[in-house]
């Protein structure tokens, strides 16, 4: 059964907007519902961001797996930061 996008945003710590936004970031997928295209990403900063139902729209990506890396660009929405166009990662943190 899917999560619902408002759960998991209730989830998500508000991130104070940072000099970093529109800046490439990386994670790794914690959660990540493929019928909703939501989910979380675990920054390496520790920091837990979710997902715009959008960020697959123009990437390689149609699904994304628990614990795979990527990179993305942040964005702030109604004063929360998103994870946005989503690309392939590389390693460890």
């Amino acid at each position: 059964m899917p999560i619902p996008a408002t759960a998991l945003l209730g989830r998500c710590a508000r991130i104070p907007p940072s000099s970093k936004l529109g800046a490439m970031s990386q994670g790794t997928i914690k959660t990540f519902d493929p019928i909703t295209n939501t989910g979380l990403i675990l920054d390496d900063g520790g920091d837990v961001v979710p997902l715009s139902s959008d960020a697959l729209d123009q990437s390689i990506f149609r699904m994304l797996r628990q614990g795979q890396r990527v990179n993305y660009d942040r964005e702030t929405i109604n004063g929360m930061d998103i994870a946005s166009r989503i690309r392939l990662g590389q390693g460890g943190s």
